[in-house]
């Protein structure tokens, strides 16, 4: 479906958030962590910061970040704008999405708005991707968790690939029930998405009533880090966004030498 859809997904997404979603996305890249070397106690706190897990790191250490289901690369853009000399490599199954990604960055490139190292895309699984093991500083998905069916095995992927200490970031629109505006927003995701999707992007009603319904369904940020405490991930938290449509949820890889994470 995302490769069928790729020419019109940024379009889409923007009309699922409601113009949010680039906002969204740069709340994101402010939290990008970067360890630091192991302290006297085996503990990995981010280069000149006290190591606090809600704080998002000094922007003047570059890093190295992977954004998994990239996408068109809209996430790589906005940490490239935070952190211009990170190194950043982006993941997606869908090849003709990041055949508009290396597009992108190109022009990114040429028109001086992204500098330092270029970014690397990857075509691969997010569960299963084919990386080296302790090699990034943060991880994030945007906008794509709620489309992989095995989560548990995604977490353990993320942990692997983190440095200890590192840290897995989670963008995601959100459901709340209890909210004011919840009857409108489930109007607009049940009926105003796959109606505008199929009358002026002429997608199949069906593809975007899924993921209407994927946002309906997707668990509440609390419960969401109760499934990545299980996993593994310590220093957990989250925050709304635009009164509850969207959230950012966050985990460390243990950094504590000899820190075993907590049995599943």
């Amino acid at each position: 479906m995302f490769s069928d859809i790729s020419g019109r997904y940024d379009s889409l997404n923007s009309l699922m958030s409601l113009g949010r979603d680039a906002f969204w996305r740069d709340g994101l890249s402010r939290r990008l962590w970067v360890p630091g070397k192991p302290g006297p106690d085996g503990s990995h706190g981010a280069k000149g910061s006290p190591g606090t897990p809600d704080s998002p790191g000094p922007p003047d250490a570059p890093g190295k970040f992977l954004d998994l289901a990239t996408g068109t690369g809209e996430q790589i853009l906005s940490i490239k704008k935070f952190r211009p000399m990170a190194k950043v490599t982006g993941l997606d199954f869908s090849e003709p999405m990041l055949w508009l990604a290396s597009e992108k960055i190109q022009t990114a490139t040429d028109s001086g708005l992204l500098t330092g190292p270029s970014p690397d895309l990857v075509l691969g699984d997010a569960v299963r991707p084919d990386l080296p093991a302790e090699s990034f500083d943060s991880i994030t998905i945007s906008f794509g968790l709620r489309n992989i069916a095995e989560k548990k095995a995604l977490y353990a992927s993320v942990l692997r690939l983190l440095k200890p200490g590192g840290r897995f970031l989670v963008l995601e629109v959100v459901f709340e029930p209890r909210s004011l505006l919840a009857p409108l927003r489930r109007f607009h995701l049940k009926r105003v998405i796959p109606f505008v999707a199929n009358q002026i992007y002429q997608i199949p009603g069906d593809a975007y009533a899924y993921l209407g319904d994927s946002v309906l369904k997707f668990p509440h940020p609390a419960r969401l880090i109760d499934d990545l405490r299980r996993s593994g991930f310590v220093g957990l938290g989250y925050r709304h966004y635009t009164f509850g449509a969207a959230a950012i949820v966050w985990g460390h890889k243990p950094a504590l030498i000899g820190q075993a994470p907590p049995a599943v």
